[in-house]
């Protein structure tokens, strides 16, 4: 015979019951809305090779949202740039150079570079199989491009009485929208990278001489520096914001770091003593170096691309709706 009692128990059971059913399917909702949307809970890379045939070190610069790839490869005392686009490497060096390198590259194929004859070195562009030197625009020599973007500009920087100015400029000629910029109060600003939307990142001379990174976003400036590190240099950012770049930490070895809302993080290549980031396109590619303690010898360098690996969402719904069930009936013992 049931007691009133035992009836009281019985609807409170089931009203728990329910709200635990009711739970659940807001969380299978949730996550179904996150999938379809595209959000990721990715934290972690798998790692590709990316390594000019033949050469002793490859250092890819950059990589566009057609993961196309370009950088600078070395065999002994030899260094030139290269572009890879779908597993097939160019080599790009423009004539009486000794040493080059391609530097950046936008979606429309057209890349960066920077070439050393036995002269003065400058920077130079390739687009559509040609090569255009730049050695004087105005009364300015420009011989550090360090960034390309869609809108067809370029940013840098140049040496003026010993000290490194920033600036961007746009290529399409005459030249025009040329302008200079400098973090304010340093010894000295290096742009390194910049996104379509104009957002710049590179480093600067504190008064000290100290070396920091830097963003420019919007006109305003901000520091960037990986907690804990020497020195921390800024390369790249892409349109939604995320920088990378490299940290020294205080024995002097390299790590790879990334900026994004605000939060710091490492990433390594598995098991190497030095890794570099130079280039991250709007799907969240990365590309960067890494060796095993010859980071200042040019050869034995070894170029990869990460990609961020995130977990099915089919799995992700099962996982959390799987953990928000067993969370439940442990609620449900614990109030008998």
């Amino acid at each position: 015979m049931r007691t009133k009692g035992t009836k009281t128990l019985f609807l409170r059971r089931r009203l728990e019951m329910k709200n635990l059913l009711k739970f659940c399917f807001q969380t299978v909702l949730f996550l179904f809305f996150v999938s379809i949307c595209g959000i990721t809970f990715a934290d972690s890379y798998s790692f590709s090779p990316v390594n000019y045939p033949g050469s002793l070190g490859t250092r890819p610069q950059d990589i566009n949202n057609n993961n196309q790839v370009v950088g600078g490869w070395t065999y002994q005392a030899t260094n030139e740039g290269f572009i890879l686009s779908e597993d097939v490497y160019t080599r790009l060096h423009p004539t009486g150079c000794v040493y080059s390198s391609a530097i950046s590259l936008n979606d429309s194929e057209e890349v960066t570079g920077w070439c050393k004859p036995w002269g003065t070195g400058y920077s130079y562009t390739f687009f559509n199989g040609t090569y255009k030197a730049f050695n004087g625009v105005s009364d300015v020599f420009l011989d550090n491009i360090e960034g390309i973007n869609n809108a067809n500009q370029v940013v840098g920087s140049k040496y003026d009485n010993l000290i490194s100015r920033a600036y961007i400029l746009n290529l399409s000629f005459p030249y025009s929208g040329w302008k200079y910029f400098n973090y304010p109060d340093s010894k000295g600003t290096f742009a390194e990278g910049f996104n379509d939307k104009g957002d710049i990142v590179g480093t600067y001379l504190d008064t000290a001489n100290a070396p920091h990174g830097f963003l420019l976003l919007n006109g305003g400036y901000s520091t960037i520096d990986y907690p804990g590190a020497k020195t921390t240099v800024p390369n790249d950012i892409n349109d939604s914001g995320r920088v990378i770049g490299y940290y020294t930490d205080s024995a002097n070895f390299y790590h790879g770091f990334i900026f994004y809302n605000g939060a710091y993080s490492t990433l390594d290549y598995p098991n190497s003593t030095n890794t570099l980031l130079f280039g991250n396109n709007d799907a969240g590619l990365i590309v960067g170096y890494y060796d095993n303690g010859n980071m200042n010898m040019g050869n034995y360098q070894y170029g990869f691309i990460a990609t961020p690996v995130a977990p099915e969402p089919i799995s992700s719904i099962l996982f959390l709706t799987g953990g928000a069930v067993l969370a439940g009936r442990r609620y449900l013992r614990k109030s008998k």
